[in-house]
């Protein structure tokens, strides 16, 4: 239940903090409904980072109109709100996240490698300071390696968008034109992403 986490939760502070006060405690992670009654019932209001998990499922969710990596838009919106009601105004980081299932719509290199830039981009410009991939050789969430295979496409995609982040600023939220809704489909969306470096450098990731 949601009080006997807070139970839970305040133990581990407590623990942790005795034995390295340097440390960086994350929130548990879950829904918006569960995360309310967890902070109404006392959680621990001094973690230092407020843990996401973002797993949307292309099997279930994905249509033509329902684009999977771009739900990292709103998906977290009403975690965001029961974090204002509290206020909450720790760091936010998706402590794991992927596609969820490594079949249907996401089983070719093309989607995977576009999910990959797309998820990363728009977990920046959302405002998420670190998203944990999960993972590297997990065979059915968000796979990079198989001892078949070796190294997917997706993996090489990951090392390349680590080269356009790493170093630079996003200075902006990510903008978005040409559609009322965030989806793909009959009203195709184009995001625009700019990228900022020292020296004058600056680039945009694009795409529909």
């Amino acid at each position: 239940t949601p009080a006997e986490l807070v139970q839970v939760a305040q133990h581990e502070y407590n623990i942790i903090r005795a034995i390295d006060p340097a440390a960086l405690i994350a929130a548990p992670s879950g829904g918006y409904s569960y995360m309310d009654q967890f902070w109404a019932a006392g959680g621990v209001k001094t973690m230092d980072v407020m843990a996401y998990h973002l797993y949307p499922d292309p099997t279930r969710y994905t249509t033509s109109d329902y684009a999977a990596a771009e739900r990292v838009q709103y998906w977290p919106d009403a975690l965001m709100g029961v974090y204002a009601k509290y206020g909450l105004t720790q760091p936010m980081w998706d402590t794991e996240g992927s596609w969820n299932m490594a079949t249907g719509v996401m089983a070719n290199d093309a989607d995977q490698v576009a999910y990959v830039a797309r998820s990363y981009l728009l977990h920046w410009s959302k405002g998420f300071q670190r998203a944990y991939w999960y993972a590297w050789d997990q065979p059915n969430l968000g796979t990079f390696w198989d001892a078949t295979v070796g190294e997917h496409a997706a993996a090489k995609a990951y090392r390349q968008v680590y080269g356009w982040m790493v170093g630079a600023t996003m200075p902006a939220p990510c903008a978005m034109s040409g559609a009322s809704v965030l989806f793909n489909g009959s009203e195709p969306a184009q995001y625009a992403c700019t990228l900022t470096r020292s020296g004058g450098y600056q680039a945009l990731a694009i795409w529909n």
